[in-house]
Order: structure tokens, then sequence, then C-alpha cells
């Protein structure tokens, strides 16, 4: 954006240098003052956006009205990506009527190709209706804008997309909700790799007998009562060994029998396991999920549910012995993971049927339409 680099330039180098003659003490500088005034509007102009286009939502079928629901919007290779900031930091989201910014996280920004954002809707409104929000653009001089945090304030304790930084020279997995359960490598076990994804980036087990990655217990996370696990899985394993998704000592949740989840938690009066059915195909990337609210255990498989089951502990839940979690093997394992994780979201609340459907099509992206670019016009 040649028009933006040079009015930026312009605006950063009159705002210095009205600004150094202000700190010299020019106070009574009436020009100093007009021109600080001058830039102050030149930039306000500069950071709003000069382009939109609507996003149409739905209708995505589920039963009941949703509040505060995440849906993913995808940037296709023909957007004009050359009328934006190179980062996407001038990418805004807005309600219909255009006045409100809602809460939304860039997860990939990748111009010629796809990328991917997460927009908190404040209603996603139950069949047969859908609803329009605005996607705004091409400011000259952004301001970044986004909320991850926010996106994923509702009951989410973390959320993982496969977003990697580096801290002190150790592999961070960012926590979009803010909540820090980033993941670390504890010395023992070997990070799975990085791929291209059903949505962005995904975690690929390739069979190492420790390929895991440590989840630090803080927080929430260091008890275990209510909670869902949300992914979409790629399985690539022949066996029909018990395998490990998440685990800790005294809770595992697994895969057994190839591709049927299982939930094992250990109470002072015996172990809870419940056994699931098959959810998903060698090869293929499916949406799963298993939810425990105390009294029973829901699994769901793509765009239903494939079964619930009475769950109730016996006694007090064993204590904790190991201080980290570990997605994917246990050291040592019980068999190799052999699978690609994407979208992993954990939650410390049991979702309804309709927010999992729901899900289940904002994931699968063929209910999310873009309109036309159109100018913005100011009063």
């Amino acid at each position: 954006m040649e028009q933006g680099r040079t009015l930026s330039g312009t605006v950063t180098s009159l705002l210095a240098s009205t600004l150094f003659v202000l700190a010299l003490g020019s106070c009574t500088d009436v020009g100093a003052w007009d021109r600080l005034s001058a830039m102050e509007a030149m930039l306000a102009e500069a950071r709003l956006p000069t382009k939109r286009m609507s996003v149409d939502i739905g209708p995505f079928g589920q039963a009941d009205e949703l509040n505060n629901f995440p849906v993913l919007v995808r940037l296709p290779a023909d957007f004009p990506y050359d009328q934006c900031a190179p980062n996407g930091l001038d990418i805004e989201f807005r309600t219909e009527d255009g006045l409100t910014l809602l809460d939304w996280e860039l997860e990939s920004w990748r111009p010629g190709q796809t990328s991917v954002f997460w927009v908190k809707l404040p209603v996603l409104p139950a069949n047969p209706s859908s609803t329009r929000i605005w996607l705004y653009y091409g400011a000259d001089y952004p301001l970044d804008r986004s909320n991850p945090e926010a996106v994923w304030s509702n009951g989410y304790e973390a959320v993982w997309h496969g977003i990697v930084d580096t801290v002190d020279g150790s592999l961070r997995y960012r926590d979009s909700t803010g909540r820090h359960h980033g993941f670390s490598n504890d010395g023992t076990l070997t990070p799975p790799e990085l791929i291209e994804g059903a949505i962005g980036r995904a975690f690929s087990y390739t069979g190492d007998s420790e390929c895991g990655i440590a989840v630090n217990a803080t927080g929430a996370l260091n008890d275990i009562g209510t909670f869902q696990l949300d992914f979409v899985i790629r399985d690539r394993s022949s066996t029909s060994s018990d395998r490990y998704l998440l685990s800790r000592d005294n809770f595992i949740l697994g895969i057994k029998n190839g591709r049927a989840p299982f939930l094992s938690i250990d109470f002072s009066g015996g172990t809870l396991e419940v056994n699931g059915p098959t959810l998903w195909d060698l090869t293929t990337w499916t949406y799963a999920s298993i939810s425990w609210d105390q009294s029973q255990v829901v699994f769901w498989g793509g765009d239903s549910q494939r079964g619930s089951f009475p769950a109730t502990g016996s006694g007090t839940q064993e204590a904790w012995t190991e201080q980290t979690w570990v997605l994917g093997n246990s050291s040592p394992p019980p068999a190799k993971l052999e699978a690609d994780l994407d979208e992993i979201r954990l939650s410390r609340i049991a979702r309804s049927s309709a927010w999992m459907f729901a899900e289940y099509k904002s994931l699968e992206g063929t209910s999310v339409s873009l309109g036309t670019p159109e100018d913005v016009v100011y009063d």
C-alpha cells in the first residue's frame, strides 16, 4: 500500500518535528499547536478503513439461538489483499449497522492464499435465520483492534490453533484465551511437527513413542470437573491398542479399538471408565468432541451426537502427583499416537447440542459468504 506508507511517513515526520518544537518550550508557538492539531486530524483520518464487504453467516441449522459464539471467517486467495496492510492489522469486523466493533482474532494472514479469522457473534440466530456482519479494511495507518481473549471468553479454558512463539529459546504454543496455558517441552517429550491442517496449522504426531506436548497445570487446569474437549482429527494409525489424546495421572482421554475414544478417571471408590463409539475415519479430517458434566459423557462426531452414557464417579477423585498434562503420548505411552490434531479447545462447561452442531458448521465453512467490496463513505 504505497499510499498508506507515504501518508504514514509524512504524518510521523511532521508529528515528530512538531513535538520537538513544543518540547523545546515553544508552548507559545501558535503555529506549532496548529500543526499538532492538524497531525492529530490526519492520523485519525488515516486510521479509518476505506473499504468494506458484507459477511453473511448461516443459517447453520441449529435449533436454538446462541450467544457469544466464535465463528470462522476465511478470506480466500482472491480477496483484495493488495488494498490491506501487509500484516492484516487493518481488518475490522463490525455489526450489521456498521457502528459497533466486534471481537475477533487473526489466526493466520496469507496474502494470495487463505487467511483465517475468528469472530465472536453476540447472537447467532436459530434456524432458519442468518446474520450479517461487515468486514472493514483499507486504513492507511491502522491500529490493531483485535481481541483474541474476548473471542474465547465464553467458557473456554484453553484454545490452541497451532500458533507457535519462541520464549527464551523454548517453544510455546499460544493459548488464545490469554490464560497462558501455553504448551511447553518439559525436556522428556518430542514436540509434534507443525503441518497444514484442516483450518490453519495443526499438530502432527508421527508415531514417536515420546511425541507429546506438556501443558502446565495452572489455574482451572489443576482440577478436573465438568469439561469438554473439541478438536479436529485426522487419524493415521492402524493399531487397535490404546492411545492417549490428553492425559495426566488419574485421568486419561484416549483412543481404543481403532478410532473409538474413551475416558478414564480414578476415584477413591474405583475407576470411572466410559467407552465411546467410533467417531472418525482414517485419513479424513473429522470434527470430534467429548464432554463430561460429572453425570454423563457425551461423544460428538462430525455433524451429530454419537452417544451419551451415564458417568458418575464413586467417592472422591484421586489426588494429582504429576504437575503437567500431556497432549499426545505420555511417557511411557501405551502405544504410539499417529494422528494430526487441529483447533483444540478445552472448555470448563459442557455445551449444548445446538452449540456443537453450529460449531461443526462453522468449521465446515460452507455457510459463511463474503459480499463484493464497496467504498466506505464518511459524513
